[in-house]
C-alpha cells in the first residue's frame, strides 16, 4: 500500500493548529516546489553536486514542515546521493522525487481548492 503524500492532521498540528497557515504554506509548496525541483535537476545535468545538494536539503525541509513523508524521503535520498557526488543514482533518485511531488501536488490542489470554496 503507498503511504499518503500528506499527513494533514499532523501538519497542521505542527503549524500550531493554525490551518489558514497550513493552507498559506501548502499554497508555497505548490508554488515553489516544481522549480526546486528543477534547480536540483539542472544541478545535477552541470554536475554541480554542491548545488543539488543544496536544493534538496531547502526541498527537503520544505516538505518535512508540510508532514509530506513520501516527498520528504525522496528528497532525502536525492540530498543524500548528490553529497556523494553519485551522479546516476542521485539522477534515478530525483525521478523518484518528482513522481512524489506530482502526488503531493495533486493532494495539495485538491486540499486547496476545498479550503476556497469554504466561507472564511
Amino acid at each position: 500500500m503507498t503511504p499518503s503524500p500528506i499527513d494533514m492532521p499532523t501538519a497542521v498540528a505542527r503549524l500550531g493548529g493554525d490551518e489558514r497557515l497550513f493552507y498559506d504554506f501548502a499554497q508555497s509548496v505548490l508554488d515553489e516546489a516544481p522549480s526546486m525541483h528543477e534547480d536540483i535537476r539542472s544541478a545535477l545535468s552541470s554536475g554541480d553536486f554542491q548545488k543539488a545538494h543544496l536544493a534538496a536539503h531547502g526541498l527537503k525541509g520544505m516538505l518535512a514542515t508540510l508532514e509530506a513523508r513520501p516527498a520528504t524521503a525522496a528528497a532525502g535520498e536525492v540530498e543524500k546521493l548528490s553529497h556523494e557526488c553519485r551522479l546516476g543514482e542521485a539522477t534515478e533518485a530525483t525521478e523518484r522525487l518528482g513522481a512524489e511531488l506530482d502526488r503531493l501536488q495533486a493532494a495539495l490542489r485538491d486540499t486547496v481548492a476545498g479550503t476556497q470554496r469554504r466561507p472564511h
